[in-house]
């Protein structure tokens, strides 16, 4: 009986002692000094450097670019006295950069397009995650001359010509066209475009055709913003007439034109824009033809934008020069539409030659190309 009372009594002690819970350490945990028991979370080491944000951003004319490309020089002087330095080729947009936190200063050097923006940021200065914007401005670079040409059995022939000129204001006064006549061997004047100012503002244009008779003229009329609300054009005796609204969409601004032609015929072309830029366009008219595309764009400066004269359709408002085009249409399909575009560009950022690539609207297959060499 004794025997059985301690193997009881032990059973009782080891259940006991088995009921206690015993916190285990996890891997990498630490116990507090004196309470073996409860962990301390791993210490996580010091961030050696501070993560910023660089953007260019460069305005010309009354166009801001900010999405664009650029060179970029950080000198980074450390407590010792040392300078060390990194040369960098930002992208467009906003672009992450981490600086030492062990410099007392830094020195950014950014480069695009001729010109050259330098800022120096002390330590104390220096915060995670701040937007630093670097660029400047600088003035439109104005067309002279457009020369365009035609591949034929693989050399480029002389198909056109535009000439440019600009009043004491800097305003385009004028615009020459000149084509290739078969009857001629050189090119040939057959239109000129001239502006008409009221008060210093673009109020129309006025056509003449080779032998200086006016076929065509255009009006225009602004809102109290100053954007362009009402077109009305003659053209060889056919009128038509068109009001613009602008709007705001999620993400970009849109443009409605009303066109309204003689014949009785109208038409509706809607216009969306993004980052100052014609992404997307539909046109639908009452005799049930209808088109609409999609648009991308390269980061340099559109030599037409805030230059040319405009028309109905706004044609120049894109400051970014288009690359490629997605195009629908219902109803009658071209023989030949753009395909794509390959720019050359100077150093102010504009472009110097233009080779566009055109392909057939039924079958997509390749057809020809042309170029435009532009001269400022």
């Amino acid at each position: 009986m004794k025997k059985t009372m301690n193997l009881i009594c032990l059973l009782a002690f080891v259940l006991f002692s088995c009921s206690k819970e015993t916190e285990i350490p996890r891997p990498g945990n630490k116990p507090v000094p004196g309470n073996p028991d409860v962990p301390v979370p791993p210490t996580q080491p010091a961030a050696d450097s501070v993560s910023i944000f660089i953007k260019a951003v460069i305005k010309v004319g009354l166009a801001t670019y900010d999405s664009i490309p650029a060179d970029l020089v950080i000198a980074s002087t450390l407590e010792n006295g040392q300078v060390s330095t990194t040369n960098k080729r930002l992208l467009p947009g906003s672009n992450n950069l981490k600086l030492p936190k062990s410099a007392v200063s830094h020195r950014i050097r950014l480069s695009q397009w001729n010109i050259t923006d330098e800022q120096s940021i002390s330590s104390q200065e220096l915060k995670e995650g701040m937007l630093v914007e670097m660029g400047g401005t600088k003035g439109l670079k104005k067309l002279k001359m457009e020369m365009e040409y035609l591949e034929v059995q693989g050399n480029f022939q002389p198909k056109a010509k535009r000439l440019y000129t600009y009043n004491t204001s800097g305003n385009l006064a004028q615009v020459d066209y000149f084509r290739k006549l078969p009857e001629y061997s050189d090119l040939r004047l057959t239109l000129t475009d001239k502006g008409v100012y009221t008060n210093g503002t673009l109020s129309g244009v006025d056509r003449y055709n080779e032998k200086d008779i006016r076929v065509a003229q255009t009006g225009f009329e602004y809102s109290a913003s100053g954007q362009i609300v009402n077109v009305s054009q003659d053209s060889y005796g056919q009128k038509t007439y068109n009001t613009i609204e602008y709007g705001v969409v999620p993400g970009g601004k849109t443009a409605d034109i009303y066109l309204l032609f003689d014949n009785g015929q109208n038409m509706h072309y809607n216009m969306k824009f993004v980052g100052g830029n014609k992404v997307e366009d539909r046109a639908a008219s009452s005799t049930g033809a209808s088109e609409g595309g999609k648009y991308n764009y390269d980061s340099y400066i559109n030599p037409y934008h805030q230059v040319l004269f405009p028309d109905l359709y706004l044609a120049n408002s894109s400051k970014n020069n288009l690359i490629t085009q997605q195009k629908g249409y219902g109803g009658v399909i071209p023989v030949a539409v753009l395909d794509k575009q390959e720019y050359t560009y100077d150093a102010d950022g504009y472009p110097v030659v233009l080779i566009k690539y055109f392909k057939s609207g039924q079958t997509n297959q390749a057809l020809y190309r042309s170029k435009i060499v532009f001269t400022y």
